[in-house]
């Protein structure tokens, strides 16, 4: 039997993507569902910041507004801008974080936008890079 984690309360079970095959306590090889790992909350992150608001069929709420400023200048105004439409989204669909800081930064035709965020019940931080390529048009965590 698996020991008790503390942090199930927290945080939840679930499934991590991509999908991976792991053994269990009995050694039988298969997918299992993670139980009150972290990585959970940062799938849902990374859910709710690569879809669009309009896009996801019967939720058309979820997702950010980030699709709107990324082709902004660099200036005070896009980390504002990028910083809001997180936070609104974040309050909305992931009330296990609270967001702490959001810089942005331009290099060649990447736009780093960089996150970090405090994990409410577990007490600690933790950071993720959203990169954006301007000539491919697409974001990834």
């Amino acid at each position: 039997m698996a020991d008790y984690n503390s942090n199930t309360v927290e945080i939840g079970v679930g499934a991590l993507f991509p999908i991976q095959l792991s053994k269990n306590d009995a050694g039988q090889q298969g997918w299992y569902p993670a139980d009150g790992d972290p990585a959970l909350i940062e799938n849902n992150l990374r859910s709710l910041i690569e879809y669009t608001i309009g896009q996801r069929f019967r939720q058309e709420d979820f997702g950010t507004r980030l699709w709107e400023c990324i082709e902004e200048s660099n200036t005070q105004a896009l980390t504002f801008m990028a910083r809001e439409f997180l936070v609104e989204a974040i309050r909305k669909y992931e009330s296990r974080i609270q967001l702490r800081r959001v810089t942005t930064t331009q290099y060649n035709q990447y736009l780093y936008i960089i996150m970090e965020y405090w994990l409410v019940g577990l007490g600690q931080g933790g950071s993720m890079i959203l990169k954006y390529n301007r000539s491919t048009n697409t974001l990834t965590t």
